[in-house]
Protein backbone atom coordinates (compact mmCIF):
# COMPACT_ATOMS: atom_id res chain seq x y z
CA UNK A 1 0.00 0.00 0.00
CA UNK A 2 1.38 3.43 -1.31
CA UNK A 3 0.93 6.43 1.06
CA UNK A 4 -0.44 9.37 -1.18
CA UNK A 5 0.83 12.90 -0.44
CA UNK A 6 -1.06 15.86 -0.52
CA UNK A 7 -0.65 17.90 -3.40
CA UNK A 8 1.76 21.27 -2.64
CA UNK A 9 0.82 25.09 -3.67
CA UNK A 10 3.87 26.92 -3.26
CA UNK A 11 3.76 30.55 -4.14
CA UNK A 12 7.71 32.08 -4.29
CA UNK A 13 7.48 36.29 -3.90
CA UNK A 14 11.10 35.95 -4.82
CA UNK A 15 12.44 39.62 -4.38
CA UNK A 16 8.93 41.29 -4.64
CA UNK A 17 6.58 42.46 -2.35
CA UNK A 18 6.47 44.84 0.73
CA UNK A 19 4.58 45.24 3.72
CA UNK A 20 1.08 46.17 2.15
CA UNK A 21 1.61 43.40 -0.29
CA UNK A 22 0.43 41.20 3.33
CA UNK A 23 -2.77 42.33 2.67
CA UNK A 24 -2.78 39.18 0.08
CA UNK A 25 -1.71 36.62 2.63
CA UNK A 26 -4.67 37.97 4.65
CA UNK A 27 -6.74 37.32 1.50
CA UNK A 28 -6.04 34.19 0.78
CA UNK A 29 -6.13 33.05 4.34
CA UNK A 30 -9.55 34.00 4.37
CA UNK A 31 -10.33 32.14 0.96
CA UNK A 32 -8.36 28.80 1.84
CA UNK A 33 -9.84 26.48 4.54
CA UNK A 34 -10.13 22.88 3.61
CA UNK A 35 -6.71 20.92 3.70
CA UNK A 36 -6.87 19.10 0.23
CA UNK A 37 -3.30 20.47 -0.32
CA UNK A 38 -0.80 21.82 1.30
CA UNK A 39 -0.29 25.54 0.85
CA UNK A 40 3.00 27.36 1.16
CA UNK A 41 3.69 30.91 0.39
CA UNK A 42 7.54 32.30 0.55
CA UNK A 43 7.64 36.18 0.93
CA UNK A 44 10.90 38.02 1.15
CA UNK A 45 13.18 37.56 4.39
CA UNK A 46 11.93 41.14 5.02
CA UNK A 47 8.41 39.91 5.48
CA UNK A 48 8.55 36.27 7.26
CA UNK A 49 7.78 37.51 10.73
CA UNK A 50 4.37 39.47 10.08
CA UNK A 51 3.36 37.00 7.17
CA UNK A 52 3.99 34.10 10.10
CA UNK A 53 1.49 36.68 12.46
CA UNK A 54 -1.02 36.50 9.65
CA UNK A 55 -0.82 33.19 8.60
CA UNK A 56 -0.73 31.62 12.50
CA UNK A 57 -4.78 30.97 12.86
CA UNK A 58 -4.87 29.37 9.31
CA UNK A 59 -4.19 26.36 7.13
CA UNK A 60 -1.14 28.22 4.89
CA UNK A 61 2.47 27.70 5.88
CA UNK A 62 4.87 30.52 5.46
CA UNK A 63 8.38 29.42 4.16
CA UNK A 64 11.81 31.07 3.50
CA UNK A 65 12.97 30.94 0.21
CA UNK A 66 16.44 30.25 0.97
CA UNK A 67 18.91 29.51 4.12
CA UNK A 68 22.57 29.24 4.56
CA UNK A 69 24.39 26.47 4.91
CA UNK A 70 26.22 27.38 8.40
CA UNK A 71 24.32 28.09 11.44
CA UNK A 72 26.59 31.18 11.98
CA UNK A 73 29.40 33.16 11.08
CA UNK A 74 30.64 36.36 9.19
CA UNK A 75 28.19 35.64 6.04
CA UNK A 76 26.68 39.23 5.66
CA UNK A 77 23.22 39.19 4.25
CA UNK A 78 22.57 35.02 4.70
CA UNK A 79 19.89 33.75 6.88
CA UNK A 80 20.60 30.34 8.94
CA UNK A 81 18.87 27.90 9.45
CA UNK A 82 18.49 28.65 13.20
CA UNK A 83 17.31 31.95 12.64
CA UNK A 84 14.63 30.88 10.51
CA UNK A 85 13.48 27.96 12.96
CA UNK A 86 13.74 31.37 15.57
CA UNK A 87 10.85 32.86 13.42
CA UNK A 88 8.67 29.93 13.46
CA UNK A 89 9.20 29.16 9.80
CA UNK A 90 8.65 25.67 9.11
CA UNK A 91 9.53 25.09 5.44
CA UNK A 92 12.52 26.41 2.96
CA UNK A 93 12.33 26.21 -0.63
CA UNK A 94 15.66 25.69 -1.76
CA UNK A 95 17.73 24.53 -5.73
CA UNK A 96 16.08 27.85 -7.23
CA UNK A 97 17.08 27.74 -11.09
CA UNK A 98 18.07 31.87 -10.89
CA UNK A 99 20.62 31.18 -7.56
CA UNK A 100 22.19 27.84 -9.67
CA UNK A 101 22.62 30.23 -12.38
CA UNK A 102 23.46 33.69 -11.43
CA UNK A 103 24.67 32.98 -7.52
CA UNK A 104 26.96 29.91 -8.96
CA UNK A 105 24.97 27.52 -6.44
CA UNK A 106 26.24 23.66 -6.99
CA UNK A 107 24.09 20.82 -6.15
CA UNK A 108 26.70 20.05 -3.44
CA UNK A 109 26.05 23.65 -1.82
CA UNK A 110 22.12 22.93 -2.27
CA UNK A 111 22.56 19.19 -0.38
CA UNK A 112 24.05 20.92 2.05
CA UNK A 113 21.53 23.53 2.74
CA UNK A 114 19.15 21.01 3.12
CA UNK A 115 20.59 19.16 5.51
CA UNK A 116 21.45 22.04 7.35
CA UNK A 117 17.95 22.53 7.76
CA UNK A 118 16.91 19.31 8.12
CA UNK A 119 19.49 18.68 11.08
CA UNK A 120 18.72 22.20 12.26
CA UNK A 121 14.78 22.02 12.38
CA UNK A 122 14.90 18.06 13.68
CA UNK A 123 16.60 19.46 16.78
CA UNK A 124 14.38 22.26 17.71
CA UNK A 125 11.42 20.11 17.74
CA UNK A 126 12.17 16.77 16.86
CA UNK A 127 10.84 17.01 13.22
CA UNK A 128 12.55 17.78 10.37
CA UNK A 129 12.21 21.47 8.62
CA UNK A 130 10.46 20.69 4.95
CA UNK A 131 12.68 20.98 2.18
CA UNK A 132 10.82 21.76 -0.62
CA UNK A 133 13.20 21.61 -3.47
CA UNK A 134 12.75 23.29 -6.98
CA UNK A 135 13.06 20.90 -9.94
CA UNK A 136 12.08 22.79 -12.30
CA UNK A 137 13.93 23.66 -15.83
CA UNK A 138 15.51 27.35 -17.07
CA UNK A 139 15.34 27.71 -19.93
CA UNK A 140 18.97 27.12 -20.25
CA UNK A 141 18.90 23.81 -18.86
CA UNK A 142 19.81 20.65 -21.11
CA UNK A 143 19.16 16.93 -20.56
CA UNK A 144 22.22 16.45 -19.28
CA UNK A 145 21.47 18.66 -16.08
CA UNK A 146 17.95 17.23 -16.08
CA UNK A 147 19.37 13.79 -15.21
CA UNK A 148 21.75 15.53 -12.94
CA UNK A 149 18.83 16.72 -11.20
CA UNK A 150 17.08 13.35 -10.72
CA UNK A 151 20.65 12.39 -9.44
CA UNK A 152 20.57 14.96 -6.84
CA UNK A 153 16.86 14.02 -5.73
CA UNK A 154 17.80 10.10 -5.39
CA UNK A 155 20.83 11.57 -3.20
CA UNK A 156 19.29 13.32 -1.06
CA UNK A 157 16.18 11.09 -0.32
CA UNK A 158 18.54 8.43 0.30
CA UNK A 159 20.18 10.63 2.91
CA UNK A 160 16.53 10.08 4.15
CA UNK A 161 15.41 13.79 4.08
CA UNK A 162 11.93 14.84 3.50
CA UNK A 163 11.84 15.85 -0.11
CA UNK A 164 9.34 17.71 -2.08
CA UNK A 165 9.19 18.47 -5.50
CA UNK A 166 7.16 21.57 -7.05
CA UNK A 167 7.74 22.80 -10.19
CA UNK A 168 9.05 26.28 -11.48
CA UNK A 169 5.91 26.72 -13.58
CA UNK A 170 3.42 26.65 -10.23
CA UNK A 171 6.12 28.34 -7.93
CA UNK A 172 5.78 32.24 -8.56
CA UNK A 173 2.78 34.08 -7.49
CA UNK A 174 2.34 37.32 -8.88
CA UNK A 175 2.53 40.28 -5.95
CA UNK A 176 1.52 43.38 -7.92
Amino acid sequence: MSVRRKKIVAGNWKMNGSVSSLEQIRQLCDLIENDTCDVIVCPPTTLLSQAIDIAKDSTITIGSQNCHEKESGAYTGEISPAMLTDLGVKVVILGHSERRENNFETSELVRNKAKAAHKKYERLIGNPLRVVKQSGKSANTDMHEATDEMEKIEVMQKENMKLLEINTHVEQVSVD
